[in-house]
């Protein structure tokens, strides 16, 4: 009901977005840009006329405590001064947006006949919509946990391949976020029932189409983000299935490949956090196993002097990560031998093996200033301040300043005005 949504004010609607989206969506609701507005529920909508022929449509989520969410149809997706101009025109003319049943409950409403000619109406204004006829959907009013048929993976992996046809056009990559971000929808919707089977079919068909050109597109984080989604919901899918084996070697062995593929690409944030969950859902033979994978990676280590050593580095630490207690030294051992020395140096603060530590950083760790400060400050937060000192002073005179800017920070903590001035003289 009306009363219950909040009475905002200009103020409220500038606290959710400042400028310069406010100055901006408050000129645009003076100048009379927002039309059709209505309001289903605790959510308001309208349209805005925009920079391209066709307005776009935007949608604000309110609840008691205020402005809970909104969304766009503009390149921004939400969040952007067209929401602004929506919440401004709520502010002050609330009897503009006539009240209209919420979605759901308009379409239960009808009989099947009416949903038929919807649907049609909806195919001839828009064609393409014609291509999610052929999604298997989740069942809104099956019961958590019900079986059904397993849905055919090859429909999903046909629209992502729809939503990537572009890939290279800049101006198709909210259009490209939007045809994913769908799809993982139906993937949630599987898992909100329960159904972790079909979960998994539609979240593994994201990852498997879109990753392989994503390289192509002018993503700026939009795709990404959507693409993250599906990596989230593989995640749960593993958490929830953890108990059938066959199925979390499965799910082990997809979630490496985006990792592998992360990795690979100089790490883009696609594999944030399946290091985590590769750990926390793999048994002893599972972990032994990626050991295995983890160690034909390294082997096939190619490119610049760069690249090689940032991929040295960021599987070493994997290799580590996955070492069981009872034989960590013998891993330790292995990435000396292979080189991996700042894994190793990390494996060892974080077992508190400081001695240790400090050895490997005299004898590994002193190639440039920068990779010299970075082992300093570690033996420093591991609370080996006078040992972090010695050792990045000796690292002076350096070209890199940041490490002669750490050393003089850390006299001046100390209050030493001796060390400060001899800094001074060797600077």
């Amino acid at each position: 009901m009306a009363a219950s949504l909040p009475r905002l004010t200009e103020k409220d609607v500038e606290d959710y977005l400042p400028d310069p989206y406010f100055q901006r969506g408050r000129s645009y609701y003076h100048s009379g840009a927002i039309f059709d507005t209505l309001r289903r529920g605790n959510r308001i909508e309208g349209y805005c006329e925009g920079s391209t022929p066709q307005p776009y449509h935007v949608v604000v989520t309110l609840d008691e405590e205020g402005i809970c969410g909104d969304e766009c149809s503009c390149p921004m997706d939400g969040g952007c001064k067209h929401v602004v101009a929506l919440l401004l025109t709520w502010v002050h003319k609330p009897k503009e947006f006539p009240e209209r049943e919420p979605v759901d409950a308009a379409l239960a409403g009808k009989t099947k006949d009416e949903l038929i000619a919807l649907v049609q109406a909806m195919l001839q204004r828009t064609p393409e919509l014609e291509r999610l006829l052929d999604l298997p959907m989740p069942n809104k009013s099956g019961k958590d946990g019900q079986r059904r048929t397993r849905v055919d993976p090859e429909t999903y992996r046909r629209q992502i391949r729809y939503a990537m046809r572009d890939a290279g056009d800049w101006e198709a990559v909210f259009g490209i976020a939007r045809e994913i971000g769908s799809v993982v929808d139906i993937g949630d919707g599987f898992a909100g029932q329960g159904d972790w089977e079909n979960a998994q079919v539609v979240y593994q068909a994201v990852l498997d189409e879109s990753l392989p050109d994503y390289l192509e597109t002018q993503d700026e984080g939009d795709i990404g983000s959507e693409i993250g989604r599906a990596v989230d919901g593989l995640g749960e899918c593993l958490a929830a299935r953890a108990g059938d084996t066959e199925t979390r070697q499965a799910i082990l062995a997809s979630l490496f490949e985006v990792l592998r593929w992360d990795v690979g690409e100089g790490g883009l944030g696609m594999s944030d956090g399946v290091p985590e969950l590769l750990r926390e859902h793999a048994t002893a033979e599972d972990r032994a196993e990626i050991r295995q994978w983890i160690a034909a990676a390294i082997k096939n280590i190619t490119g610049s002097e760069w690249s090689q050593n940032y991929h040295r580095e960021a599987w070493g630490r994997l290799l580590l990560l996955f070492a069981d207690e009872e034989n960590v030294d013998e891993f330790l051992e292995q990435a000396g031998k292979q080189g991996l020395h700042k894994p190793v140096f990390a494996k060892l603060i974080q077992l508190g093996r400081l001695d240790e530590a400090l050895e490997v950083a005299r004898k590994h760790l002193t190639t440039t200033g920068w990779e010299r400060l970075q082992a300093a400050e570690s033996l420093y937060a591991a609370g080996r301040k006078d040992d972090a000192l010695a050792f990045a002073k000796a690292g002076l005179p350096d070209k890199d300043l940041r490490l002669a800017e750490w050393v003089a920070e850390e006299y001046a903590r100390r209050g030493d005005a001796a060390g400060a001035l001899d800094l001074q003289l060797t600077r």
